[in-house]
């Protein structure tokens, strides 16, 4: 769904067990009125005519639901900017020469990895896209199974204010139309981290900051 504030938001990766997401879903769930929430699926197939949302528990899992009862789709929709940067993703490591499966699932259910590249030396590249919003937990626990399954993750955000930033190896693109997913020209990345190394600072182990 589509937040008037918040932007992309995908309820199917909350974890109302996490606080950080229960915060979220509280502040939402209940606290909205017709024309803060709009069907993004509705949205991307036509934008001049918004289809509004209302929010609620099924089953104990967090819903968007059509005020226009004659409008349904299937639960947790993959936009279709979303899968066109999962196919091109996946042609430029083939053109690179290295092998790629599109929504590789893991053997026990636990983890569907939206491009998995086969590298060079045994390297598994598990590539996500995020270009809905998620939580730093929900992307930290997806990044911690999938290194469990021996992928390294590489997260891909067009937000400059996603919350995975910082919290997992992850590159940045500009916010662009579907068209240009779909087309041969370049995707420049604007930013982006490989590695984290993490220190604690204390009176124990300070860090010390030059300037200059």
């Amino acid at each position: 769904m589509f937040h008037k504030e918040l932007v992309a938001i995908n309820l199917s990766e909350l974890d109302l067990t996490s606080a950080g997401d229960r915060r979220l879903w509280e502040s939402l769930h209940g606290k909205t009125v017709r024309g803060d929430l709009e069907c993004l699926e509705c949205r991307e197939n036509d934008p001049g005519c918004p289809q509004w949302m209302f929010l609620r528990l099924w089953k104990g899992r967090p819903v968007a639901v059509h005020y226009s009862t004659g409008i349904r789709h299937p639960t947790a929709p993959e936009s279709p900017r979303h899968k066109a940067l999962k196919e091109r993703i996946a042609r430029v490591a083939e053109h690179a020469g290295f092998s790629a499966d599109l929504e590789a699932c893991a053997a026990d259910g636990r983890r569907r990895t939206d491009v998995l590249v086969h590298g060079e030396n045994g390297l598994q590249l598990g590539c996500e896209i995020q270009l809905s919003y998620a939580t730093a937990h929900a992307v930290a626990k997806r990044s911690d199974i999938a290194r469990a399954d021996g992928l390294t993750p590489l997260w891909t955000t067009d937000d400059i204010g996603a919350p995975l930033i910082e919290r997992t190896p992850w590159a940045r693109i500009d916010k662009m139309p579907l068209e240009a997913f779909s087309s041969g020209n370049a995707l420049l990345v604007r930013g982006g981290v490989k590695g984290l190394n993490l220190k604690k600072c204390d009176s124990r182990n300070p860090l010390l900051i030059l300037s200059g």
